[in-house]
């Protein structure tokens, strides 16, 4: 998918800076990138070409199928990367990540939680970087999530619909109408 002629997801962006992790610093690393809904199997072409010509083709592994789970994966990953150019807020895969005491790495087209790792959105250079640093502390920055307070969204939620119906309510009574 696309946003503004580029790739929605950032799939080019972790493909380069799984490269220069592993080219530049020697880091052994490997990405997997789930794609439930492949979408423009053209673009998925070029994007296994890159994979190739950078040399990362047993590194970088697409996985096509779609999972009833991920948040189990996340939890097993050393990092989750969540390289979008544009999110509706902070997104489940980075709150799931950081709910299991894994590393999230984000790009700061949104706001995000707190305890993310953010990049400069659509730089790979910025990615590689932050990628890097989580990596190089990978324990320091997995106990900082042991004791991780996320926020009870489904309680505000909960108590949004409560005050709402006694809105309704009050209103009603007061108009005579219940």
């Amino acid at each position: 998918a696309f946003h503004r002629g580029e790739d929605l997801y950032g799939i080019d962006l972790v493909i380069e800076a799984t490269g220069r992790l592993v080219n530049k610093y020697d880091l052994d690393v490997a990405t997997v990138i789930l794609l439930p809904d492949a979408g423009d199997l053209e673009y998925l072409s070029r994007l296994r070409a890159r994979v190739e010509e950078i040399n990362l083709t047993e590194r970088c592994i697409f996985y096509c199928e779609p999972l009833p789970e991920t948040a189990v994966l996340w939890q097993r990953a050393d990092i989750v990367i969540r390289a979008t150019n544009t999110d509706a807020g902070d997104s489940l895969t980075v709150l799931e990540a950081l709910a299991g005491g894994t590393p999230a790495i984000a790009s700061d087209c949104v706001k995000r939680n707190s305890a993310a790792h953010l990049f400069a959105n659509r730089d790979s250079d910025s990615l590689t970087h932050v990628c890097k640093s989580v990596l190089d502390e990978l324990n320091l920055n997995r106990q900082k999530l042991v004791d991780l307070k996320l926020p009870d969204n489904a309680g505000e939620l909960i108590g949004l619909y409560y005050r709402l119906a006694g809105a309704s309510q009050l209103a009603k009574s007061e108009t005579g109408v219940l």
